[in-house]
């Protein structure tokens, strides 16, 4: 039998900076467009409507999303950096090939959401919601649930 093994986040060695990131967020929403190759730092948002928005090859660093509504958003090679999402919404959302590092989920909600090749290094995401979901080859490390 061979065994498993869990699928690390494909992502570019270059990637393209994104300034201004809260503008860029709101207007790739605005848009309907996917983002694609970038590294989004230091964002700050609350109550942003992020639902159904596509996200491939980024990396998240030193971002604040609270309150805000990722429901029926797709992840896919994503990695997140010492951000925090607590009492945001990913309902039904779909996470692939992504990293959660030094993260802070407090009160987030997953429920519903499809969690593959996932992984939680030294993250808090003690009161997150996770009913419903589905997983598959999703690693805790050093991580509060």
């Amino acid at each position: 039998m061979k065994k498993r093994g869990l699928k690390e986040p494909s992502l570019p060695k270059e990637l393209f900076p994104v300034k201004l990131g809260k503008e860029f967020l709101e207007e790739a929403k605005e848009q309907e467009t996917e983002v694609v190759r970038r590294k989004i730092e230091k964002v700050y948002l609350t109550k942003f409507d992020g639902s159904g928005m596509s996200f491939w090859q980024t990396v998240f660093q030193n971002c604040r999303f609270e309150g805000c509504d990722f429901h029926k958003a797709f992840f896919q090679d994503v990695k997140f950096v010492n951000c925090s999402f607590c009492h945001s919404s990913f309902c039904d959302a779909n996470f692939k090939s992504c990293i959660f590092e030094s993260c802070k989920g407090r009160g987030a909600d997953f429920y519903g959401s499809s969690l593959y090749h996932v992984q939680f290094q030294d993250c808090d995401m003690g009161e997150a919601v996770f009913d419903a979901a589905r997983f598959s080859s999703v690693k805790g490390q050093n991580t509060d649930f």
